[in-house]
């Protein structure tokens, strides 16, 4: 689900993506929040991340909107 724009942006610790479609952290959030729902699983470049990390990174967008 991320582009490398975004996937640099996690690794840095500073999330201000300007990609269409998903500039807001509270879209983000909304469409992770579908995928885990649905019991989609989280993979980039062939490495899977456990619900530990993807509760981390909702946590910290969570802080962008606040």
């Amino acid at each position: 689900m991320l582009n490398d724009d975004l996937w640099y942006e996690i690794k840095s610790g500073e999330i201000t993506t300007v990609n269409e479609g998903c500039n807001y952290a509270s879209l983000i959030i909304q469409t992770i929040d579908t995928l885990r729902y649905h019991g989609a699983i989280c993979i980039y470049n062939g490495e899977f991340y456990d619900e530990k990390w993807i509760g981390l990174y909702v946590s910290e967008l969570k802080e962008e909107i606040n």
